[in-house]
Protein backbone atom coordinates (compact mmCIF):
# COMPACT_ATOMS: atom_id res chain seq x y z
CA UNK A 1 0.00 0.00 0.00
CA UNK A 2 0.98 3.63 -0.32
CA UNK A 3 0.27 6.64 1.87
CA UNK A 4 -2.46 9.01 0.75
CA UNK A 5 -1.05 12.36 -0.31
CA UNK A 6 -4.30 14.30 -0.80
CA UNK A 7 -7.88 14.20 0.53
CA UNK A 8 -11.11 15.92 -0.62
CA UNK A 9 -12.26 19.00 1.28
CA UNK A 10 -15.56 19.62 -0.54
CA UNK A 11 -17.43 18.52 -3.64
CA UNK A 12 -20.24 20.14 -5.61
CA UNK A 13 -22.50 17.94 -7.75
CA UNK A 14 -25.16 19.34 -10.09
CA UNK A 15 -27.74 17.02 -11.66
CA UNK A 16 -29.81 18.52 -14.47
CA UNK A 17 -32.77 16.23 -15.20
CA UNK A 18 -35.43 16.40 -17.91
CA UNK A 19 -38.64 14.53 -17.05
CA UNK A 20 -40.54 13.31 -20.11
CA UNK A 21 -43.83 11.82 -18.91
CA UNK A 22 -46.81 10.15 -20.58
CA UNK A 23 -49.92 8.82 -18.81
CA UNK A 24 -51.78 6.20 -20.91
CA UNK A 25 -54.27 5.64 -18.03
CA UNK A 26 -55.29 7.35 -14.78
CA UNK A 27 -53.26 4.88 -12.73
CA UNK A 28 -50.10 4.55 -14.85
CA UNK A 29 -47.49 7.12 -15.86
CA UNK A 30 -44.41 6.34 -17.95
CA UNK A 31 -41.33 8.47 -17.49
CA UNK A 32 -38.06 8.92 -19.38
CA UNK A 33 -35.43 10.95 -17.52
CA UNK A 34 -32.15 11.87 -19.27
CA UNK A 35 -29.57 13.60 -17.07
CA UNK A 36 -26.65 15.95 -17.41
CA UNK A 37 -24.02 15.88 -14.65
CA UNK A 38 -21.27 18.29 -13.63
CA UNK A 39 -19.03 17.91 -10.57
CA UNK A 40 -16.21 19.85 -8.94
CA UNK A 41 -14.00 18.42 -6.16
CA UNK A 42 -11.37 20.37 -4.22
CA UNK A 43 -8.43 18.53 -2.63
CA UNK A 44 -6.01 19.35 0.19
CA UNK A 45 -2.50 18.05 0.84
CA UNK A 46 -1.95 15.47 3.58
CA UNK A 47 1.82 15.14 3.25
CA UNK A 48 4.55 17.20 1.65
CA UNK A 49 5.46 14.84 -1.17
CA UNK A 50 6.90 15.90 -4.50
CA UNK A 51 7.24 12.43 -5.96
CA UNK A 52 5.30 10.85 -8.79
CA UNK A 53 1.74 9.65 -8.57
CA UNK A 54 -1.69 11.12 -8.14
CA UNK A 55 -0.61 13.72 -5.58
CA UNK A 56 0.06 16.84 -7.69
CA UNK A 57 3.19 17.41 -5.64
CA UNK A 58 1.10 17.33 -2.47
CA UNK A 59 -0.44 20.69 -3.39
CA UNK A 60 -4.10 21.75 -3.12
CA UNK A 61 -5.93 21.31 -6.42
CA UNK A 62 -9.34 20.53 -7.90
CA UNK A 63 -10.92 18.13 -10.39
CA UNK A 64 -13.89 18.73 -12.67
CA UNK A 65 -16.06 16.40 -14.76
CA UNK A 66 -19.24 16.92 -16.76
CA UNK A 67 -21.40 15.28 -19.39
CA UNK A 68 -24.36 12.98 -19.98
CA UNK A 69 -25.32 10.89 -16.95
CA UNK A 70 -27.29 7.67 -16.69
CA UNK A 71 -30.79 7.65 -18.24
CA UNK A 72 -33.79 6.79 -16.08
CA UNK A 73 -36.77 4.75 -17.30
CA UNK A 74 -39.68 4.36 -14.88
CA UNK A 75 -43.31 3.30 -14.60
CA UNK A 76 -45.33 5.05 -11.87
CA UNK A 77 -48.35 3.14 -10.51
CA UNK A 78 -51.04 4.96 -8.52
CA UNK A 79 -51.92 2.33 -5.91
CA UNK A 80 -54.20 4.57 -3.87
CA UNK A 81 -55.66 7.94 -4.75
CA UNK A 82 -58.17 9.36 -2.30
CA UNK A 83 -58.75 12.92 -1.07
CA UNK A 84 -55.87 13.65 1.26
CA UNK A 85 -54.18 10.27 0.75
CA UNK A 86 -51.97 8.93 -2.08
CA UNK A 87 -49.72 5.90 -2.42
CA UNK A 88 -47.49 5.60 -5.50
CA UNK A 89 -45.19 2.75 -6.57
CA UNK A 90 -42.33 3.42 -8.96
CA UNK A 91 -40.66 0.56 -10.83
CA UNK A 92 -37.78 1.06 -13.22
CA UNK A 93 -34.15 1.99 -13.18
CA UNK A 94 -31.29 3.55 -15.07
CA UNK A 95 -29.42 2.64 -18.25
CA UNK A 96 -25.62 3.06 -18.15
CA UNK A 97 -25.31 6.02 -20.51
CA UNK A 98 -22.91 7.95 -18.25
CA UNK A 99 -19.16 7.68 -18.86
CA UNK A 100 -17.21 5.61 -16.29
CA UNK A 101 -13.85 5.79 -18.11
CA UNK A 102 -12.90 9.41 -17.32
CA UNK A 103 -9.19 9.85 -16.67
CA UNK A 104 -7.02 12.74 -15.52
CA UNK A 105 -6.05 15.12 -18.30
CA UNK A 106 -2.52 16.27 -18.97
CA UNK A 107 -1.85 19.80 -17.72
CA UNK A 108 1.18 21.96 -17.06
CA UNK A 109 1.23 20.81 -13.42
CA UNK A 110 0.09 17.20 -13.87
CA UNK A 111 2.45 14.79 -15.60
CA UNK A 112 0.61 11.66 -14.36
CA UNK A 113 -2.25 11.84 -16.84
CA UNK A 114 -4.35 8.94 -18.08
CA UNK A 115 -5.14 7.74 -14.54
CA UNK A 116 -8.84 7.05 -13.75
CA UNK A 117 -10.44 9.87 -11.81
CA UNK A 118 -12.15 9.26 -8.46
CA UNK A 119 -15.02 6.73 -8.51
CA UNK A 120 -17.53 9.30 -7.29
CA UNK A 121 -16.70 11.71 -10.11
CA UNK A 122 -17.50 9.35 -12.96
CA UNK A 123 -20.71 10.42 -14.72
CA UNK A 124 -22.71 7.25 -14.05
CA UNK A 125 -22.65 3.85 -12.42
CA UNK A 126 -21.74 1.96 -15.59
CA UNK A 127 -24.24 -0.79 -14.69
CA UNK A 128 -27.94 -1.41 -15.31
CA UNK A 129 -29.60 -0.47 -12.02
CA UNK A 130 -33.04 -1.39 -10.65
CA UNK A 131 -34.50 1.50 -8.61
CA UNK A 132 -37.90 0.79 -7.02
CA UNK A 133 -39.60 3.26 -4.69
CA UNK A 134 -42.80 3.50 -2.65
CA UNK A 135 -44.21 6.91 -1.67
CA UNK A 136 -47.02 7.71 0.77
CA UNK A 137 -48.43 11.24 1.19
CA UNK A 138 -51.31 12.65 3.20
CA UNK A 139 -52.95 15.96 3.96
CA UNK A 140 -55.74 17.16 6.22
CA UNK A 141 -56.73 20.56 7.63
CA UNK A 142 -53.55 22.13 6.27
CA UNK A 143 -51.21 19.52 7.78
CA UNK A 144 -49.12 17.52 5.30
CA UNK A 145 -47.01 14.40 5.85
CA UNK A 146 -45.41 11.59 3.93
CA UNK A 147 -42.84 8.84 3.78
CA UNK A 148 -40.76 7.26 1.02
CA UNK A 149 -38.60 4.18 0.69
CA UNK A 150 -36.26 3.84 -2.30
CA UNK A 151 -33.67 1.28 -3.29
CA UNK A 152 -30.93 0.80 -5.86
CA UNK A 153 -29.94 -2.72 -6.88
CA UNK A 154 -26.96 -3.13 -9.22
CA UNK A 155 -27.91 -5.71 -11.83
CA UNK A 156 -24.29 -6.29 -12.89
CA UNK A 157 -21.25 -7.16 -10.78
CA UNK A 158 -18.83 -5.09 -12.89
CA UNK A 159 -18.99 -2.19 -15.33
CA UNK A 160 -16.70 -1.35 -18.23
CA UNK A 161 -14.10 -0.03 -15.76
CA UNK A 162 -14.13 -3.27 -13.71
CA UNK A 163 -16.03 -1.99 -10.64
CA UNK A 164 -19.63 -1.62 -9.44
CA UNK A 165 -21.07 0.73 -6.87
CA UNK A 166 -22.78 -0.89 -3.90
CA UNK A 167 -26.52 -1.36 -3.54
CA UNK A 168 -28.32 1.47 -1.79
CA UNK A 169 -31.37 2.00 0.42
CA UNK A 170 -32.88 5.33 1.45
CA UNK A 171 -35.83 5.99 3.74
CA UNK A 172 -37.31 9.40 4.49
CA UNK A 173 -40.28 10.89 6.33
CA UNK A 174 -41.58 14.43 6.50
CA UNK A 175 -44.32 16.57 7.97
CA UNK A 176 -45.41 20.17 7.76
CA UNK A 177 -48.17 22.71 7.42
CA UNK A 178 -49.63 24.36 4.31
CA UNK A 179 -50.18 28.04 5.11
CA UNK A 180 -51.61 29.02 1.71
CA UNK A 181 -52.03 27.46 -1.72
CA UNK A 182 -48.49 28.60 -2.58
CA UNK A 183 -46.64 28.39 0.76
CA UNK A 184 -45.91 25.46 3.08
CA UNK A 185 -43.23 24.63 5.65
CA UNK A 186 -41.97 21.08 6.19
CA UNK A 187 -39.32 19.19 8.12
CA UNK A 188 -37.80 16.01 6.74
CA UNK A 189 -35.59 13.23 8.06
CA UNK A 190 -33.50 10.99 5.78
CA UNK A 191 -31.64 7.73 6.38
CA UNK A 192 -29.27 6.40 3.70
CA UNK A 193 -27.30 3.15 3.57
CA UNK A 194 -24.95 2.14 0.75
CA UNK A 195 -22.84 -0.97 0.35
CA UNK A 196 -19.16 -0.81 -0.57
CA UNK A 197 -17.78 -0.66 -4.10
CA UNK A 198 -16.98 -4.09 -5.53
CA UNK A 199 -14.01 -4.55 -7.85
CA UNK A 200 -11.60 -1.76 -8.71
CA UNK A 201 -10.07 0.08 -11.63
CA UNK A 202 -7.76 -2.15 -13.69
CA UNK A 203 -3.97 -1.61 -13.45
CA UNK A 204 -2.98 1.63 -15.13
CA UNK A 205 0.40 1.88 -16.86
CA UNK A 206 2.19 4.90 -15.44
CA UNK A 207 3.46 6.85 -18.44
CA UNK A 208 5.97 8.68 -16.23
CA UNK A 209 7.64 5.66 -14.57
CA UNK A 210 6.85 2.87 -17.02
CA UNK A 211 5.30 0.59 -14.39
CA UNK A 212 1.85 -0.19 -12.94
CA UNK A 213 0.53 2.80 -11.03
CA UNK A 214 -0.14 2.74 -7.27
CA UNK A 215 -2.68 5.29 -6.07
CA UNK A 216 -4.78 6.06 -3.03
CA UNK A 217 -7.76 6.35 -5.38
CA UNK A 218 -7.44 3.29 -7.61
CA UNK A 219 -5.88 0.76 -5.24
CA UNK A 220 -2.64 -1.19 -5.27
CA UNK A 221 -1.81 -3.42 -8.22
CA UNK A 222 0.80 -6.08 -8.83
CA UNK A 223 3.17 -5.88 -11.75
CA UNK A 224 2.02 -8.00 -14.72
Amino acid sequence: DTECHVAPTDMVMNMHMLDLMYAPTDWLTLMLMPQWMDMDMHMKALVNNSGNGHNHGGAPHSHQTGGIGDTGLYALFKLLDQPGLQVTLSLGGTAPTGDVNITLRKTATNSTYGIPIHYGMQLGSGTWDFKPSLTYTGETAGFVWGAQATGTVRLESRNASNFAFGDMFQGSAWGGYRWTNWLATTIRGVYTWQDVISGQYPPVFDAYRGEPYISEHVGTFDKP
